[in-house]
């Protein structure tokens, strides 16, 4: 029987994410910061939004301040 990995939710850590779009989303973003743009992430729900901006944050080192805006 294979062996399944679970993961708690959401994931802070870049070795953690799953595939490369995401980990490549999380250098835009980082890039993005860091040339001081405003960045909104928006998407589907429970395609890695707040894993990705919480992998970004926590490789970077920023202060942070983040807002969960429900619609």
């Amino acid at each position: 029987m294979p062996k399944l990995a679970f993961f708690d939710r959401p994931i802070t850590n870049i070795e953690s994410l799953y595939g490369r779009t995401h980990k490549a989303v999380v250098k835009k973003l980082d890039n993005a910061i860091r040339s001081k743009m405003f960045v909104v992430v928006t998407g589907s729900r429970r395609v890695g939004k707040t894993s990705v901006v919480k992998t970004c944050l926590h490789e970077s080192k920023f202060k942070f301040l983040l807002l969960y805006l429900k619609g």
